[in-house]
């Protein structure tokens, strides 16, 4: 059986896709052809469960053509869009989508009511891209899943499945999902991690704070975040590390610059800021590779972003992370481990008052980690 995937979005969904992936591939024993665009295949680059990568840029009647080649007998389409169900009709194959009118009333669509019963209106993204999987055999797939679930909780049956598997299976090492880096990827963020801490004389937490976001609308203004990234630097047992990118890098050393010689409010008190924040912290510039990204994240000890796709990436590498989320968001855009500070406004609403508060509330959920040491240290070579 040959089961074609359309997903062709930005980081954060595309991410989101690897656990319906894998359960495709794994439960169907199918060959999974993925048909996304050039993030999807970067991401995708490296990991075992999928069988081929075409990347369609965006699904149009030209595109459908060439997902026709692959003679699939499952589609599944992630997103009902009346004019996606049109063009994929040239396929001539069952097509497992969201129902819609367009997809309700087409006879080559299998669908799954997620957009209209409240049992569906309570999972995140992630989990209704596997309630779609679901859909091309319930009684295979549940059956698939409890088997997956007795293996995951049964050392002995893991160590089995890893020696036993046949070769159309997954062996229990890749049941994470995690996304995958080269050797390349491992040994470049390895040399900068040394070279930015070779003179640390003691163990630290190395805090990932990523400000940047384009699509969510709840999150801080730019000063807040720099006072945010401020009070986690001044931490004793923290180090914090930003990762840029060409498009927001130099305005961001901007923004530190015109934050360094200002005086600012802190705790209370006036302190003068000069030249001291961009060293206390340590910046990366990535270029557009998302397997930098996430080869860097997979090494910190805990994420602070708001919801957007590096909070994504680290969720699927299971790193502990703090979102700053919008009430909805915690729901359809969720978190492996839930950790949220509630921001009840969008950025550009919010005053000073607000602001401090989201940011003392991150610092305290912070330091209780450390207290509690939910948290692990940061270590050279170390891959989480």
């Amino acid at each position: 059986m040959t089961v074609g995937f359309i997903h062709h979005y930005g980081l954060g969904d595309n991410i989101l896709a690897f656990r319906a992936l894998y359960e495709c591939k794994r439960f169907y024993r199918c060959r999974l052809i993925v048909f996304g665009n050039a993030l999807m295949m970067r991401l995708l680059q490296c990991c075992s469960f999928v069988d081929k990568i075409i990347d369609i840029h965006v699904l149009d009647k030209e595109s459908a053509l060439t997902i026709k080649k692959y003679h699939c007998d499952y589609l599944i389409l992630t997103n009902p869009k009346s004019s996606y169900i049109s063009d994929l009709r040239i396929c001539q194959t069952t097509i497992i989508t969201g129902t819609k009118i367009p997809s309700l009333f087409s006879s080559y669509c299998k669908t799954v009511p997620i957009f209209l019963l409240p049992q569906y209106r309570k999972m995140n993204v992630a989990e209704i891209l596997c309630v779609l999987v679901r859909k091309i055999n319930p009684t295979v797939y549940d059956a698939e899943k409890t088997k997956l679930e007795n293996l995951i909780n049964n050392p002995h049956l893991q160590q089995a499945d890893s020696k036993e598997c046949l070769t159309d299976t997954l062996p229990y090492s890749s049941i994470n999902y995690k996304i995958q880096t080269s050797e390349e990827h491992q040994t470049s963020i390895s040399a900068f991690l040394q070279k930015a801490f070779h003179a640390a004389c003691s163990p630290f937490y190395l805090i990932a704070i990523n400000p940047f976001c384009i699509a969510a609308q709840y999150s801080l203004p730019s000063l807040a975040w720099l006072e945010l990234i401020d009070r986690v630097s001044q931490i004793p047992s923290c180090k914090v590390l930003v990762v840029t990118y060409p498009t927001v890098h130099e305005e961001f050393i901007q923004d530190i610059k015109h934050f360094d010689t200002k005086s600012t409010i802190t705790n209370g008190s006036i302190k003068q800021s000069k030249n001291i924040l961009l060293n206390r912290i340590t910046l990366f510039q990535n270029n557009y590779d998302v397997l930098n990204l996430a080869e860097i994240l997979s090494r910190v000890s805990l994420l602070i972003s708001p919801s957007t796709g590096a909070i994504h990436l680290a969720s699927n590498l299971r790193i502990p992370s703090i979102g700053l989320y919008s009430h909805k968001d915690t729901r359809k855009w969720a978190t492996y481990d839930r950790r949220y500070v509630i921001i009840n406004k969008p950025k550009e609403e919010l005053d000073s008052r607000e602001c401090h508060h989201i940011i003392s509330e991150t610092l305290h959920t912070l330091e209780s980690l450390i207290a509690s040491s939910s948290l692990t240290q940061y270590a050279d070579n170390q891959r989480r």
